[in-house]
């Protein structure tokens, strides 16, 4: 299984913000989506979970599911994206979280060709 590296990774306040300030969200039921697009040769992914919505545990917990679903795919070179959780997300079934998140995936053509 791949792991996301550390330059796949979104963490800096100023990112997260700038992206915010100038991106329009794409919702779904459990998530908001961020999405920018780059002209550098990799791609990156941040992750935000409200401090209202669960303990740290709670957030970590989530923070790890939506990362072993992001590892599962291939993905294009050339945008960041964020994803904020909705508030209990974590009372979610992993699968429906899956399909979710592949379905915007799939919509904004982030996955390499013959991924699925």
């Amino acid at each position: 299984m791949r792991e996301m590296k550390k330059i796949n990774i979104i963490k800096k306040n100023q990112e997260f913000t700038r992206i915010f300030q100038t991106i329009k969200a794409q919702q779904s039921a459990n998530f908001l989506f961020y999405l920018e697009w780059t002209k550098e040769e990799n791609y990156a992914f941040g992750i935000a979970v409200s401090q209202k919505n669960a303990s740290a545990v709670k957030r970590n917990f989530i923070k790890r599911r939506i990362r072993s679903i992001i590892d599962q795919y291939q993905f294009k070179k050339g945008f960041n994206c964020i994803i904020l959780c909705r508030k209990n997300i974590e009372e979610k079934p992993y699968e429906e979280l899956r399909k979710e998140m592949e379905k915007f995936f799939q919509k904004n053509k982030l996955l390499e060709v013959g991924e699925i």
